[in-house]
């Protein structure tokens, strides 16, 4: 394990006094591998992946780069080494100004690592939907992150647009069974309505069953909270 991390600091900071890397990486070693110590000098074939993963992520922070790009780097780490490896990774940016780009699922994580949240549309041809500034004080600490005011709002307006992509993946999924008279492709909708008087009609028309009239077998009227719910959703010309 230390013979990998001190290969990528030898070949990257090779301008730099033989002293100062033994400094890196023996501070990466022991200082942020603390967990790890007992497999320092095992070879890489002797390691779990479990193992594996923490080395991978403090070799390429120990080469000091200014940009750091991550994909998904803790997904596959138990709780414990996960929450470690997270605070290290703030700790050593911080203290070393890196600038980190990480792909996550994780809600949670985003809120703990993030200065800024970036959320994608579903792929293909993925767009930036919108961004979320974390206004949490850094030198975070997970227990304290949570009591923050900020929180449960980040995290709320995250898990609303992640559960708005599911439902329109499953929109765009779902098979039309056939051609609706005027030429209307779709026969089952799911319309978005906010709950206010602009929505009377929509309720009206459904009740009244002029949907049905139109060989619309199905029609949805699903709550928004705000217009962004419903500017997401696939357009429907009626």
């Amino acid at each position: 394990m230390r013979e990998n991390i001190a290969l990528a600091v030898d070949s990257v900071l090779n301008g730099m006094p033989a002293a100062e890397r033994k400094a890196i990486i023996d501070r990466h070693t022991y200082r942020y591998m603390v967990r790890l110590r007992p497999h320092a000098d095992k070879q890489p074939g002797m390691l779990s992946r479990r193992q594996e993963q923490p080395i991978v992520i403090v070799r390429a922070l120990a080469i000091r780069p200014k940009l750091l790009l991550v994909d998904h780097p803790f997904g596959t780490l138990d709780a414990l080494t996960r929450g470690n490896l997270q605070e290290q990774l703030m700790q050593i940016c911080e203290e070393n100004e890196v600038t980190a780009i990480m792909m996550t699922h994780d809600v949670d994580e985003a809120v703990l690592l993030s200065e800024r949240i970036v959320m994608l549309t579903n792929g293909p041809e993925s767009k930036i939907s919108d961004i979320l500034e974390v206004d949490i004080p850094r030198h975070r600490k997970r227990m304290e992150v949570v009591e923050h005011p900020s929180y449960y709002s980040l995290r709320s307006r995250m898990i609303y647009f992640l559960d708005q992509q599911k439902r329109i993946k499953k929109l765009r999924a779902r098979k039309t069974p056939g051609i609706a008279r005027h030429g209307l492709e779709k026969v089952n909708l799911e319309i978005g309505l906010l709950p206010i008087t602009v929505c009377a009609p929509l309720a009206i028309a459904k009740e009244k069953g002029f949907f049905t009239k139109d060989r619309l077998d199905e029609v949805s009227l699903v709550r928004e909270s705000n217009w962004r719910g419903i500017m997401d959703r696939s357009p429907v010309v009626i």
